[in-house]
């Protein structure tokens, strides 16, 4: 479901926004471009305040790694679908998100720790 909704704002905002600007309508953030572009009248818009912006900033690196988006060739961030998108945005295929949690506390001398759980959403 989270998979379907971060293809589905990438297709309904025309796909030509990076993710900054995807997990923000996601979000439902209250911005002036968003509210410009008529995004906030969409559907979509706001449909995503079950998860944190790093965890959909994940999700799209995960889409991206898989092969369902791409990046624009031009440089600019803009995300696209690719035809392999299609069956998982009809529902037709599965998306297994594997989430980032990062511990508050790492122990002394080491990086933060980093655990990936697989959520079904």
């Amino acid at each position: 479901m989270a998979a379907q909704k971060a293809l589905s704002v990438i297709y309904r905002t025309g796909q030509r926004f990076g993710v900054g600007y995807l997990v923000d309508v996601l979000s439902g953030k209250a911005d002036i471009r968003i509210a410009k572009n008529a995004h906030d009248e969409l559907n979509i818009y706001g449909a995503g305040k079950e998860f944190k912006p790093d965890t959909w900033r994940g999700l799209f690196r995960q889409l991206m790694a898989s092969g369902y988006v791409s990046s624009d060739d031009d440089g600019h961030g803009s995300l696209t679908l690719t035809d392999r998108a299609r069956p998982l945005l009809r529902g037709e295929e599965r998306f297994l998100m594997r989430e980032v949690t990062i511990s508050a506390k790492p122990e002394r001398g080491k990086g933060p720790a980093i655990s990936y759980p697989v959520l079904q959403r």
